[in-house]
């Protein structure tokens, strides 16, 4: 059984009187432990079809299934708890509380989870540990570089262990060097625990680091190509 299964997705909006489908016909499968890129133009939906996998946003036509569970048929708290439980997310614009050191941000998600102390602790520093992390662990956003807050990011989405990353031009606002070292995490991360991957990105060299793209045109799924994938240091 996929973890991801999208049947004739579609996602639509109105403003106004004008109807705007952002998504049409989407079926595609995303199964347990892949590496998949989505790419497209801007406006051709990419960044919809992320936050309908993430349960951000539901389907207007169609069915998904996340970990086999039918999204449309659940409560709000329900659908929150699934997400909670099999995604982590990671965004362009890291989304750190400059307040907290690394640490801290990293355990924030488990706060919420009722987690004691000790054992947030530890798996925030096993998350920073397996993100070559664990010397700064105690700098604030600010004492870090770029690829540095990238790879808090990425470390308190792993901090949860969820099935599957989300994520949203990771390598966007970085120089390509921190760019490809966050790929890099990305792919030993998934080699190494089966850890499935989505990413949207605009760059070309950076998608095809994965096993699939997925290329948008206009809310739909233009064509896939599958890829014999890149290890780091390989052009």
């Amino acid at each position: 059984m996929p973890l991801l299964e999208l049947r004739e997705v579609g996602r639509q909006y109105r403003i106004g009187q004008i109807r705007i489908d952002a998504l049409k016909d989407i079926s595609l499968d995303v199964e347990q432990g892949e590496f998949v890129s989505i790419m497209g133009p801007s406006g051709c939906g990419k960044s919809t079809l992320l936050n309908v996998i993430g349960c951000l946003d539901l389907p207007t036509a169609g069915s998904y299934r996340l970990a086999g569970q039918d999204v449309s048929e659940l409560t709000d708290n329900r659908l929150s708890e699934l997400r909670n439980q099999f995604v982590g997310f990671i965004f362009q614009s890291f989304h750190l509380l400059s307040h907290l050191d690394a640490l801290a941000n990293v355990e924030l998600p488990l706060v919420y989870r009722g987690l004691e102390g000790v054992e947030r602790r530890r798996r925030a520093a096993a998350a920073l540990e397996a993100v070559r992390l664990s010397d700064r662990r105690h700098h604030y956003p600010a004492q870090l570089s770029g690829g540095e807050q990238q790879r808090v990011a990425i470390a308190r989405a792993l901090v949860g262990e969820p099935a599957v990353i989300l994520a949203d031009e990771p390598t966007g606002a970085l120089d390509s060097r921190s760019g490809q070292a966050v790929l890099d995490i990305f792919q030993e991360l998934n080699r190494e625990r089966a850890l499935t991957i989505v990413q949207v990105s605009h760059d070309e060299n950076i998608a095809r680091r994965a096993h699939r793209i997925i290329r948008l045109l206009d809310g739909e799924v233009e064509r896939q190509e599958v890829l014999q994938v890149q290890e780091a240091g390989q052009a």
